[in-house]
């Protein structure tokens, strides 16, 4: 059986193309640098489009579900970023890496209305976030235990 879909039938413009088409108050924020942080916003921008259709098909449930892990993800790196101490920023960006994975899971519950393409771009785009998470976390911990050495 052929799936159901409000989706359009192309990917979303790439990354670079994204980013330049948002505000230039949120590029000329700090946060910005931060590759990750701009991969999970734009992965909320894709996310967006799979709830409308996920809503379409289905009332709430899994659409909600996607929309809130994925949104958390740029809203803990966020608010870890903003963190003085790395105790709290790895706290923090630890929530975004277990919200990563959360979204990769109701992506997989969602594969029956998503279109394939279109699952496997959310699915490589939440992937690579994720690897960054990993790393950030890495470099936070380094970063932690050379300042405690030093007291």
């Amino acid at each position: 059986m052929p799936k159901q879909s409000s989706f359009h039938t192309d990917l979303p413009p790439s990354q670079e193309a994204w980013e330049l088409a948002c505000p230039e108050a949120l590029r000329q924020d700090l946060l910005w640098k931060l590759h990750v942080y701009r991969a999970a916003l734009f992965i909320l921008h894709c996310a967006k489009e799979d709830a409308r259709a996920l809503r379409a098909r289905y009332r709430g449930g899994i659409a909600d579900q996607l929309e809130r892990a994925v949104g958390s993800v740029s809203a803990n790196l966020a608010e870890g970023y903003s963190r003085a101490g790395s105790a709290d920023r790895i706290r923090f960006f630890s929530y975004a890496l277990g919200s990563a994975r959360e979204a990769i899971t109701w992506y997989i519950a969602a594969a029956d209305v998503i279109p394939e393409a279109h699952h496997t771009h959310r699915q490589s785009l939440l992937s690579k976030v994720r690897a960054m998470l990993l790393r950030l976390i890495e470099s936070q911990r380094r970063t932690t235990n050379r300042d405690f050495k030093r007291i």
